[in-house]
């Protein structure tokens, strides 16, 4: 396929379930998310410095502010482990289709997260499996010949290798962390502030109970901690030392770059109709032989004119609220410090209905035959733009009259349905597109 082929056809190929827009914007917004989260945690790194050099104004004593430090430290761990769960989760979703990313994304199961992080440790991933993840192009949509599909082979081959060295690495350092993390986030069972006697070097601590830990550890008998705190059986320890900052640096430099190419990569994809293309940059910690990328680079420069990639799809929301719903968004914000717009359907609450009979929370089925019945014709309206506000208050009437229907079931239930009784949120949405042929030579 021709790239004014490409150019011509790949805003349908975004918008078809081979790939969709949803996934599109997805990719790019989680791509540029990370990158911000690590010049967040490199500014924790400044503000730590600044309050352990006194350069911030602090009325604590010197052991407050020698907490506040280690605070700082396990903050900024717990967004490296935030990164590192949103990577793995992505990751996962990759080996499956596109069009299933986002929905993957927004609703995943804690426990299915770390059995692929021990299925990426103990080196478990195949080939193909790396090779999905890392978004690398089928060799036979390249249209090469077998010397050329060697070469290219070789080199996309060695960068896989160190793709899956980068992520044990990283899945190693989020089981050894998980407890620190989690303590911080859940619990706030962490002790800071200390220091050991023997070395001078600052800790922090996190106390916690397992009877199952997947981390790295070494083992400790009962009568580890004192008692009233001998109930907990793991203790993290988290060192404030420099070769400690040193290792948080170099994972920061991979989360900046080895995400950031990989979504390219999987982009590229979408961009070339999932035809030909080839890495923007080729992911490599051991030098490739000078002879074997020099081939590549070759065979890329030749390849290079037939690929298509945009550089910077500009994704602008445009608001264009009446000033009714200008006055009620400020009226949230002003009330609830935030505000909420939820695209609701009657369909939606339909589903609704239906799941809480299923549940049980709804305990006879008259009432949701009532229910389904009023919604259906509401949602005929709609179709017809024409709003039933009398008719949706006439429905709350029977709810919060009905003895049929389990409190929390009706609370949440007449949430939904009161939002039907005056006219919703409309806006306007767009992704404006600039595009630029790649490079596909550089490293």
């Amino acid at each position: 396929m021709d790239l004014e082929e490409k150019r011509k056809r790949f805003k349908d190929f975004m918008r078809s379930d081979l790939f969709t827009l949803t996934t599109f914007a997805y990719l790019n917004l989680v791509s540029n998310n990370i990158k911000l989260m690590v010049d967040l945690i490199r500014l924790e790194g400044v503000l730590y410095d600044k309050v352990e050099k006194c350069e911030i104004s602090y009325s604590g004593s010197e052991e407050a502010r020698t907490s506040i430090k280690h605070l700082i430290h396990l903050d900024a761990l717990s967004k490296i482990m935030m990164i590192l769960e949103t990577f793995f989760a992505l990751a996962q979703a990759l080996l499956g289709d596109y069009k299933d990313i986002s929905a993957k994304m927004m609703k995943y199961h804690q426990r299915n997260i770390d059995k692929f992080v021990r299925e990426i440790i103990k080196k478990r991933l195949d080939k193909g499996q790396i090779w999905k993840i890392a978004g690398f192009p089928s060799l036979e949509k390249l249209n090469l010949n077998m010397g050329e599909e060697d070469a290219v082979a070789k080199v996309l081959e060695r960068s896989a290798n160190d793709i899956a060295d980068f992520l044990r690495r990283l899945a190693q350092f989020y089981l050894d962390h998980k407890s620190l993390y989690n303590r911080f986030k859940h619990g706030f069972s962490m002790m800071v502030g200390f220091q050991n006697p023997q070395d001078k070097i600052g800790i922090a601590m996190a106390l916690d109970r397992k009877t199952n830990f997947q981390g790295r550890f070494l083992r400790a008998t009962e009568g580890l901690l004192l008692e009233g705190l001998d109930w907990f059986n793991l203790l993290s320890l988290l060192p404030h030392t420099s070769p400690t900052f040193e290792y948080y640096s170099k994972i920061l430099n991979d989360l900046t770059l080895v995400p950031y190419e990989m979504i390219q990569n999987h982009l590229s994809y979408g961009y070339n109709l999932g035809e030909d293309y080839l890495p923007q940059k080729i992911i490599s910690e051991r030098p490739i032989p000078e002879s074997d990328f020099r081939l590549f680079q070759q065979i890329a420069d030749r390849l290079r004119p037939n690929m298509y990639y945009i550089e910077k799809p500009v994704f602008n929301v445009i608001f264009d609220f009446k000033a009714d719903k200008v006055a009620k968004l400020q009226k949230a914000f002003a009330e609830n410090y935030v505000a909420n717009l939820w695209v609701l359907t009657t369909n939606d609450l339909m589903k609704s209905v239906e799941s809480y009979f299923r549940n049980g929370q709804i305990f006879d089925l008259e009432t949701v035959q009532t229910i389904t019945a009023e919604l259906e014709k509401a949602a005929a309206a709609e179709k017809q733009g024409k709003q039933s506000f009398e008719e949706m208050k006439k429905l709350i009437d029977f709810v919060e009259s009905n003895t049929h229907i389990e409190e929390n079931a009706k609370e949440a239930l007449l949430s939904k349905l009161r939002s039907f009784t005056e006219e919703p949120f409309k806006s306007k949405g767009k992704v404006e597109i600039e595009h630029k042929i790649t490079d596909t030579a550089k490293r």
